[in-house]
């Protein structure tokens, strides 16, 4: 159900989380085998120097 072809992402997200980390996120929901559903939530925090990923749907 989540093609490449129908991505979407909110104006905040955008405006604030840098290019290389969306292009990551949407390689990670590629690379899952499970089947996905149309929305894709992802909490980010940062630890220090590592960045601490959350994936629901």
């Amino acid at each position: 159900m989540f093609e490449k072809e129908n991505r979407y992402i909110t104006r905040a997200v955008l405006d604030v989380v840098p290019i290389e980390i969306n292009l990551l996120l949407y390689d990670l929901i590629d690379e899952l085998t499970i089947e996905k559903d149309y929305l894709q939530i992802f909490e980010l925090g940062a630890h220090e120097e590592i960045l601490e990923i959350i994936h629901k749907q």
